[in-house]
């Protein structure tokens, strides 16, 4: 409460001086205590969700009440995981934050200038828009004003298309840190340049599926698993779609405006995934015609160690949304594995849409008994 009241005392004296300030044409104090103002009372796109991953909030709140200078944080995991959500969750509340999306193939100097926008405020200012001499204005205020306290710039990564090259991130995190900028990197899966993640100056957070029992303990999701308990899908379902809240979001919506029954419902939408799963590995088997041994490998096995696939001459693609490497510990070599139950059922059944799709609709009559 101290601290909401001195922030508020803060604004208001320096409104004032920020008024005048900005009359003359210069942004400085006014965008500094707008900056800091807006997302403490506003939040962010997912701040109507609260994320339950505890541990790596506590880790993320702690990095950015610690981090210097040139150090960045990025934020990594498959998609859907709820790495946004866990983000917001802990930014709630906090000061100074803006958040912009960087699209694959962005320049470095485009990045910073994507970032130096959002942190004087963009073209809503009508005045001269020096990127860099007006960022530098506002944070000297904002240090000023807040305590040494740093902004923070929540970068969201788009995930690769075929053709497209990562944003060009590694140099653009470390200007922005050295100008006195946190950085957070929300990492969509194949988004990142691989040395973003090897400068020594990351601190990486990463955010694992949830299990069985945390899916079901989400506050919205309890409604679905009503119905699916109900119908005795619950356990077939959490075995196909994995740890990945997303999907059972997705599903929830489903049913909610279905005009079927909740078993056909259920049984069309994990054959949908599956369908998903196969066109990918139909597209990656005639884009790259070794593709389809490294999936032969995973009929019989959970995953394959990075070296036996480049003793085969193979390796993994990128973009690849089916499967991904895993960095098991320090003295475990990287390895492949399927990124959702529904891949590794399409792998062990021949990867087949037609033999999976089989698989899934007895898994679901077993179920229903």
């Amino acid at each position: 409460m101290f601290e909401i009241l001195s922030d508020i005392a803060t604004i208001v004296g320096l409104f004032a001086a920020g008024v005048g300030w900005k009359m003359t044409g210069e942004i400085g104090p006014l965008r500094a205590v707008s900056l800091a103002l807006k997302s403490k009372l506003i939040g962010g796109p997912n701040s109507g969700m609260k994320s339950i991953r505890f541990s790596q909030i506590g880790d993320l709140n702690m990095l950015l009440n610690n981090v210097t200078r040139d150090f960045y944080i990025v934020v990594e995991g498959p998609k859907g995981v709820g790495k946004s959500t866990m983000i917001d969750t802990c930014l709630k509340g906090k000061k100074g934050v803006v958040r912009v999306m960087i699209s694959p193939s962005t320049k470095e100097d485009d990045v910073v200038s994507i970032c130096q926008n959002e942190i004087i405020g963009g073209a809503g200012w009508k005045v001269n828009m020096n990127l860099s001499a007006n960022t530098n204005r506002v944070l000297f205020w904002y240090h000023l004003f807040f305590r040494g306290q740093f902004p923070i710039v929540v970068m969201h990564t788009s995930e690769l298309a075929p053709g497209t090259l990562p944003a060009e991130l590694t140099g653009a995190v470390r200007r922005l840190s050295r100008l006195g900028i946190n950085v957070v990197v929300d990492a969509s899966p194949n988004s990142l340049q691989p040395d973003l993640l090897t400068t020594t100056r990351e601190h990486v957070i990463y955010v694992e599926e949830l299990s069985r029992d945390d899916i079901r303990s989400l506050p919205q999701l309890h409604q679905l698993f009503a119905v699916l308990d109900e119908e005795r899908l619950s356990d077939v379902v959490l075995d196909l779609l994995g740890g990945i809240p997303s999907l059972y979001l997705n599903l929830d919506s489903e049913l909610k405006k279905r005009g079927e029954t909740v078993s056909d419902a259920v049984t069309k939408f994990l054959l949908r995934r599956l369908n998903s799963v196969d066109e990918e590995a139909v597209s990656l088997c005639t884009d790259i015609p070794k593709f389809e041994e490294v999936l032969t490998l995973l009929k019989d096995r959970d995953q394959i160690d990075v070296t036996e696939l480049s003793s085969r001459g193979l390796e993994l693609p990128s973009p690849c949304n089916i499967l991904r490497l895993t960095d098991l510990g320090p003295t475990t070599e990287l390895v492949v594995q399927p990124t959702s139950p529904m891949v590794a059922l399409y792998c062990k059944h021949d990867s087949s849409d037609e033999k999976a799709s089989e698989a899934v609709l007895q898994l679901i009559k077993t179920a229903r008994g």
